[in-house]
């Protein structure tokens, strides 16, 4: 005598190979959902968009100046993209700078006053120093953070680290 289980539907079938990578990719598709969401923020350099407030800030901080001439360039891109959401780039910064942000084509007066010619350019300057040092082109975040170092000796500035 066989007994049949009855407690199982008739219509259920057993999951298929389709149906668990189904399950599989909407598993997978939550996940990077949720990872997006509470993703946080790279970190970014506190840039003053303003530069006669940059100065003035400089001042008040007696902090040298990091002017950052950028323009609608490939490297401009990659510094903006690879080394100013660098955090060891963000600490130095704002540890060592009023870091002011010159979009180079839209202000042609400042990129003139500062005998700027190429993008992106970083100058290096007491707010009322004649005395600058320039960072021209792109570089890695470690190599950015020694080129600025030595723009701060150059300027004459207490160096930040060693």
């Amino acid at each position: 005598m066989t007994t049949e289980n009855t407690n199982i539907p008739k219509t259920q079938k057993p999951a298929t190979p389709k149906n668990k990578v189904v399950l599989i990719f909407i598993v997978a598709l939550l996940v990077m959902a949720a990872m997006a969401i509470f993703r946080q923020k790279p970190p970014a350099i506190p840039w003053i968009t303003n530069h006669d407030e940059g100065v003035k800030q400089a001042r008040e901080q007696h902090k040298p100046l990091l002017v950052a001439f950028m323009g609608d360039t490939p490297n401009s891109s990659w510094m903006e993209r690879d080394c100013h959401h660098s955090q060891s780039v963000v600490d130095f910064v704002v540890k060592s700078f009023v870091p002011i942000w010159i979009d180079g084509d839209k202000q042609p007066a400042l990129t003139a006053k500062y005998n700027v010619t190429a993008y992106p350019t970083y100058v290096i300057k007491w707010p009322e120093g004649d005395k600058d040092s320039r960072i021209v082109a792109h570089s890695s975040p470690s190599a950015f953070i020694e080129k600025m170092q030595t723009g701060l000796d150059r300027i004459g500035a207490e160096p930040k680290t060693r």
